[in-house]
């Protein structure tokens, strides 16, 4: 009898180990694929943040040359304006 009662007491034990072990097994196969959607969604991201610094690495890139340009035509026209201001000073003096 006690043989009997150990048996069952011993597949009731299974059953219950078996039921969380597939619990168990459940969670982690969740735990996986949202491992997995966080990885993608952290490449993803890095690529984003990539191409918005290239973006902006290209802006920069033209405004600085937009400033390289707008410099050398205030020194040609700071350069031109002191011509005038020579030639009218020697205008002026008489010279």
């Amino acid at each position: 009898m006690d043989v009997e009662r150990t048996i069952q007491f011993l597949l009731e034990n299974q059953a219950g180990h078996d039921e969380r072990l597939a619990k168990l097994e459940t969670n982690v196969i969740r735990l996986a694929t949202i491992a997995e959607m966080q990885i993608e969604a952290h490449a993803l991201l890095t690529q984003e943040v990539r191409e918005y610094f290239r973006r902006s690495d290209e802006r920069q890139e033209r405004a600085d040359e937009r400033q390289r340009l707008a410099d050398e035509r205030q020194k040609h026209s700071d350069e031109r304006l002191d011509a005038v201001i020579v030639l009218f000073e020697r205008f002026i003096s008489g010279k």
